[in-house]
């Protein structure tokens, strides 16, 4: 049997992020970059700490199962199921009412018969609603923070370079 191809596993992998996660990655790889740069370590780290926070990021964009339409269907499918699942005692009270009409059973009663069933599924038919919308905002905010952090590795990888050197030499360029 042939394993799960990784690049599958790594978007199933990315999709679990959060916007805080790569804010929290983005921001602990430019970090050492400037960690190393401020320490004295031979090199200009920064740029190239920018640049790795960067291509790590787009590479996870690029791989994000969110970025897909389908994703986006399949979450209100989700959402769908788990409503239909939390109304199926009003199809029930429905179905008796149904049958206790046809019985001749006033209708005062199989109308309270419905309306006990609709109160008793409301809560949960709510909380499918309120599921679906965090996680609808959870997946945007977690796409927006991608491109936020491909930007700001982006920046850094061009620009970071200039405030190790007005730091360290106190001047753009530091002598050699």
């Amino acid at each position: 049997m042939a394993g799960e191809p990784i690049i599958s596993r790594f978007s199933e992998f990315v999709e679990r992020r959060t916007a805080r996660d790569f804010y929290i990655a983005t921001g602990f790889m430019i970090s050492t970059g400037v960690s190393l740069d401020l320490f004295g370590v031979d090199g200009v780290w920064t740029p190239r700490f920018g640049a790795l926070a960067s291509i790590l990021i787009a590479f996870c964009y690029f791989n994000e199962l969110r970025q897909n339409e389908a994703w986006w269907r399949w979450l209100r499918g989700v959402m769908d199921d788990e409503i239909q699942e939390a109304q199926e005692p009003i199809v029930d009270a429905k179905y008796a009412a149904r049958m206790n009409k046809a019985r001749g059973v006033p209708e005062e009663a199989t109308r309270r018969l419905t309306s006990e069933a609709f109160l008793k599924t409301r809560p949960a038919v709510e909380a499918a609603r309120k599921k679906y919308w965090q996680r609808f905002s959870e997946a945007r905010h977690a796409l927006g923070a991608q491109g936020k952090c491909i930007a700001m590795g982006a920046l850094v990888w061009a620009f970071g370079d200039i405030p190790i050197n007005l730091l360290n030499c106190g001047g753009l360029v530091c002598p050699v």
